[in-house]
Protein backbone atom coordinates (compact mmCIF):
# COMPACT_ATOMS: atom_id res chain seq x y z
CA UNK A 1 0.00 0.00 0.00
CA UNK A 2 1.41 3.40 -0.78
CA UNK A 3 2.22 6.08 1.53
CA UNK A 4 -0.40 8.85 0.41
CA UNK A 5 -3.31 5.53 1.10
CA UNK A 6 -1.51 5.16 4.46
CA UNK A 7 -1.59 8.74 5.45
CA UNK A 8 -5.30 8.57 5.13
CA UNK A 9 -5.82 6.06 7.02
CA UNK A 10 -4.36 7.34 9.73
CA UNK A 11 -6.16 10.78 9.52
CA UNK A 12 -9.25 8.73 9.62
CA UNK A 13 -8.19 6.38 12.46
CA UNK A 14 -7.45 9.95 14.54
CA UNK A 15 -10.38 11.99 13.49
CA UNK A 16 -12.58 8.41 14.55
CA UNK A 17 -11.02 8.55 17.87
CA UNK A 18 -10.95 12.56 18.63
CA UNK A 19 -7.70 12.45 18.23
CA UNK A 20 -5.18 15.60 17.30
CA UNK A 21 -1.90 15.04 15.95
CA UNK A 22 0.01 15.96 19.27
CA UNK A 23 -2.31 13.19 20.62
CA UNK A 24 -1.59 10.70 18.85
CA UNK A 25 1.97 11.38 18.40
CA UNK A 26 1.71 11.02 22.64
CA UNK A 27 0.06 7.63 22.26
CA UNK A 28 2.52 6.14 19.87
CA UNK A 29 6.14 8.02 21.49
CA UNK A 30 6.82 9.76 18.00
CA UNK A 31 7.20 13.24 16.72
CA UNK A 32 4.38 15.27 15.76
CA UNK A 33 6.06 16.30 12.58
CA UNK A 34 5.84 11.82 12.13
CA UNK A 35 2.48 12.18 12.09
CA UNK A 36 1.82 15.21 9.82
CA UNK A 37 4.50 13.21 7.52
CA UNK A 38 2.25 10.37 7.39
CA UNK A 39 -0.80 11.72 7.05
CA UNK A 40 0.24 13.80 4.09
CA UNK A 41 1.74 11.10 2.08
CA UNK A 42 5.89 11.95 2.48
CA UNK A 43 6.36 8.35 4.23
CA UNK A 44 4.80 5.70 6.03
CA UNK A 45 5.56 4.61 10.01
CA UNK A 46 7.41 1.47 10.44
CA UNK A 47 5.90 -1.83 11.27
CA UNK A 48 7.37 -0.94 14.91
CA UNK A 49 4.89 1.91 14.78
CA UNK A 50 1.98 0.13 12.55
CA UNK A 51 2.08 -3.06 15.06
CA UNK A 52 1.55 -0.10 17.98
CA UNK A 53 -1.06 1.10 16.25
CA UNK A 54 -2.86 -2.21 15.46
CA UNK A 55 -2.47 -2.82 19.44
CA UNK A 56 -4.00 0.09 20.36
CA UNK A 57 -6.56 1.31 18.06
CA UNK A 58 -7.70 -3.13 17.12
CA UNK A 59 -6.72 -1.76 13.28
CA UNK A 60 -4.11 -2.48 10.80
CA UNK A 61 -3.71 0.44 8.24
CA UNK A 62 -0.86 -1.43 6.30
CA UNK A 63 -3.85 -4.41 5.28
CA UNK A 64 -4.70 -3.81 1.83
CA UNK A 65 -7.69 -6.51 2.42
CA UNK A 66 -10.78 -4.02 3.49
CA UNK A 67 -13.80 -6.31 2.69
CA UNK A 68 -14.16 -6.70 5.96
CA UNK A 69 -14.72 -2.74 6.67
CA UNK A 70 -16.57 -2.69 3.32
CA UNK A 71 -19.02 -5.32 4.14
CA UNK A 72 -19.51 -3.39 7.79
CA UNK A 73 -19.73 -0.17 5.80
CA UNK A 74 -22.69 -1.46 3.85
CA UNK A 75 -24.09 -2.79 6.55
CA UNK A 76 -24.49 0.62 8.02
CA UNK A 77 -25.17 2.55 4.99
CA UNK A 78 -28.35 -0.03 4.82
CA UNK A 79 -29.11 0.73 8.78
CA UNK A 80 -29.30 4.51 7.52
CA UNK A 81 -31.06 4.10 4.10
CA UNK A 82 -33.59 2.14 5.94
CA UNK A 83 -34.48 4.75 8.40
CA UNK A 84 -34.58 7.40 6.03
CA UNK A 85 -31.81 9.17 7.11
CA UNK A 86 -29.14 11.57 5.43
CA UNK A 87 -25.30 11.56 7.03
CA UNK A 88 -26.27 14.36 8.92
CA UNK A 89 -29.41 13.02 10.75
CA UNK A 90 -27.62 9.74 10.84
CA UNK A 91 -24.44 10.77 12.71
CA UNK A 92 -26.44 13.25 14.94
CA UNK A 93 -27.80 10.32 16.37
CA UNK A 94 -24.49 8.22 16.71
CA UNK A 95 -22.79 10.51 19.26
CA UNK A 96 -23.01 13.45 17.01
CA UNK A 97 -20.60 12.11 14.49
CA UNK A 98 -20.27 14.23 11.57
CA UNK A 99 -21.32 13.26 8.20
CA UNK A 100 -18.48 13.21 6.42
CA UNK A 101 -17.03 10.08 9.22
CA UNK A 102 -20.33 8.42 8.18
CA UNK A 103 -19.06 8.58 4.88
CA UNK A 104 -15.60 7.21 5.60
CA UNK A 105 -17.70 4.41 7.68
CA UNK A 106 -20.46 3.58 4.42
CA UNK A 107 -17.04 3.29 2.45
CA UNK A 108 -14.91 0.74 4.40
CA UNK A 109 -12.19 3.98 5.03
CA UNK A 110 -12.62 3.47 8.94
CA UNK A 111 -14.27 1.46 11.29
CA UNK A 112 -16.44 3.34 14.17
CA UNK A 113 -14.87 3.09 17.93
CA UNK A 114 -16.43 0.35 20.40
CA UNK A 115 -18.97 3.22 21.66
CA UNK A 116 -20.32 4.63 18.10
CA UNK A 117 -20.17 0.40 17.28
CA UNK A 118 -22.56 0.21 20.17
CA UNK A 119 -24.74 3.39 19.32
CA UNK A 120 -25.08 2.10 15.56
CA UNK A 121 -26.26 -1.60 16.88
CA UNK A 122 -28.61 -0.27 19.47
CA UNK A 123 -30.18 2.06 16.70
CA UNK A 124 -30.83 -1.52 14.52
CA UNK A 125 -31.33 -3.14 17.06
CA UNK A 126 -28.94 -5.63 16.60
CA UNK A 127 -26.35 -6.87 18.96
CA UNK A 128 -22.42 -5.67 18.37
CA UNK A 129 -21.21 -9.03 17.05
CA UNK A 130 -23.92 -9.09 14.58
CA UNK A 131 -23.21 -5.69 13.20
CA UNK A 132 -19.65 -6.94 13.13
CA UNK A 133 -20.19 -10.11 11.67
CA UNK A 134 -19.28 -10.81 7.47
CA UNK A 135 -21.68 -12.01 6.22
CA UNK A 136 -22.21 -13.48 2.64
CA UNK A 137 -24.42 -11.75 0.50
CA UNK A 138 -27.65 -13.50 -0.57
CA UNK A 139 -28.95 -13.73 -4.02
CA UNK A 140 -32.51 -12.17 -2.56
CA UNK A 141 -31.04 -9.90 -0.01
CA UNK A 142 -32.10 -6.87 -2.14
CA UNK A 143 -35.88 -8.12 -1.82
CA UNK A 144 -35.02 -8.57 1.77
CA UNK A 145 -33.53 -5.24 2.33
CA UNK A 146 -36.81 -4.12 0.47
CA UNK A 147 -38.96 -6.18 3.07
CA UNK A 148 -37.41 -4.89 6.10
CA UNK A 149 -37.87 -1.09 4.32
CA UNK A 150 -41.43 -1.72 4.52
CA UNK A 151 -41.90 -3.20 7.48
CA UNK A 152 -39.99 -0.65 9.29
CA UNK A 153 -41.55 2.24 8.00
CA UNK A 154 -45.14 0.95 8.90
CA UNK A 155 -44.07 0.76 12.66
CA UNK A 156 -43.91 -2.96 13.29
CA UNK A 157 -41.90 -5.00 14.58
CA UNK A 158 -40.97 -8.73 13.47
CA UNK A 159 -43.87 -10.03 14.86
CA UNK A 160 -46.49 -7.76 14.25
CA UNK A 161 -45.57 -7.66 10.32
CA UNK A 162 -45.29 -11.36 10.61
CA UNK A 163 -49.18 -12.13 12.07
CA UNK A 164 -50.21 -9.56 9.09
CA UNK A 165 -49.03 -12.79 6.65
CA UNK A 166 -49.95 -15.45 8.80
CA UNK A 167 -46.06 -16.10 9.82
CA UNK A 168 -43.99 -16.21 12.23
CA UNK A 169 -41.16 -13.50 13.24
CA UNK A 170 -38.79 -15.85 12.60
CA UNK A 171 -40.09 -16.48 8.97
CA UNK A 172 -39.69 -12.63 8.32
CA UNK A 173 -36.13 -12.17 9.70
CA UNK A 174 -35.67 -14.69 7.37
CA UNK A 175 -37.16 -12.98 4.46
CA UNK A 176 -35.13 -9.76 5.71
CA UNK A 177 -31.57 -11.61 5.93
CA UNK A 178 -32.37 -12.76 1.84
CA UNK A 179 -32.67 -16.74 3.06
CA UNK A 180 -35.58 -17.63 1.49
CA UNK A 181 -38.50 -15.59 -0.32
CA UNK A 182 -41.78 -14.95 0.61
CA UNK A 183 -44.78 -17.21 -1.68
CA UNK A 184 -46.71 -15.17 -4.47
CA UNK A 185 -49.24 -14.65 -2.45
CA UNK A 186 -47.38 -13.05 0.48
CA UNK A 187 -45.47 -11.21 -2.41
CA UNK A 188 -48.39 -9.32 -3.52
CA UNK A 189 -49.81 -8.04 0.28
CA UNK A 190 -46.37 -6.93 1.08
CA UNK A 191 -46.03 -5.41 -2.49
CA UNK A 192 -49.54 -3.83 -1.79
CA UNK A 193 -48.25 -2.70 1.66
CA UNK A 194 -45.43 -0.70 0.90
CA UNK A 195 -47.26 1.14 -2.14
CA UNK A 196 -44.71 -0.11 -4.78
CA UNK A 197 -45.66 -3.61 -7.12
CA UNK A 198 -44.51 -7.09 -7.02
CA UNK A 199 -41.90 -6.31 -9.90
CA UNK A 200 -40.63 -3.77 -7.80
CA UNK A 201 -40.28 -5.58 -5.10
CA UNK A 202 -38.35 -8.57 -6.69
CA UNK A 203 -35.05 -7.97 -7.75
CA UNK A 204 -34.45 -9.01 -11.63
CA UNK A 205 -32.07 -12.02 -10.32
CA UNK A 206 -35.38 -13.40 -8.71
CA UNK A 207 -37.72 -14.18 -11.53
CA UNK A 208 -36.52 -17.40 -11.42
CA UNK A 209 -37.85 -17.95 -8.00
CA UNK A 210 -40.68 -16.08 -8.75
CA UNK A 211 -41.13 -18.79 -11.97
CA UNK A 212 -40.65 -21.56 -9.51
CA UNK A 213 -42.97 -20.21 -6.84
CA UNK A 214 -45.53 -20.19 -9.91
CA UNK A 215 -44.82 -23.66 -11.00
CA UNK A 216 -45.59 -25.30 -7.69
CA UNK A 217 -48.75 -23.59 -7.21
CA UNK A 218 -49.89 -24.91 -10.45
CA UNK A 219 -48.91 -28.36 -9.38
CA UNK A 220 -50.83 -28.23 -6.31
CA UNK A 221 -53.96 -26.39 -8.31
CA UNK A 222 -53.33 -29.60 -10.95
CA UNK A 223 -53.57 -32.07 -8.27
CA UNK A 224 -56.38 -30.50 -6.05
CA UNK A 225 -58.42 -30.39 -9.77
CA UNK A 226 -57.70 -34.16 -10.36
CA UNK A 227 -58.89 -34.90 -6.69
CA UNK A 228 -62.65 -33.47 -7.23
CA UNK A 229 -62.53 -35.27 -10.53
CA UNK A 230 -62.04 -38.02 -8.67
CA UNK A 231 -64.76 -37.00 -6.30
CA UNK A 232 -67.24 -36.22 -9.27
CA UNK A 233 -66.52 -39.75 -10.82
CA UNK A 234 -67.29 -41.41 -7.64
CA UNK A 235 -70.60 -39.20 -7.47
CA UNK A 236 -71.56 -40.00 -10.70
CA UNK A 237 -70.92 -43.58 -10.54
CA UNK A 238 -72.93 -43.30 -6.86
CA UNK A 239 -75.68 -41.67 -8.58
CA UNK A 240 -76.03 -44.30 -10.96
CA UNK A 241 -75.63 -47.23 -9.15
CA UNK A 242 -78.76 -46.24 -7.07
CA UNK A 243 -81.09 -45.23 -10.54
CA UNK A 244 -80.50 -48.76 -11.56
CA UNK A 245 -81.15 -49.88 -8.12
CA UNK A 246 -84.79 -48.45 -8.26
Amino acid sequence: MNAVEVGKRIISLREEHDLGQKDLAQILSVRVSSVSNWECGRNKPNKVIINKIKKQFNYDISNENSNNNNNLGKKIKTIRLERGLNMREFGEKINNSSDSLVSRWEKGHSIPRQDRLKKIADFANITVEELMQETEESPHISVGRTIRSIRLKNGMNLEEFGNMFGVSKSNVSKWENGKQLPNKLRLKKIAKLGNITVDELLDITNYQELYELEKERNSLLEQEIQILKEQLNLLNKKDTSTKVSK
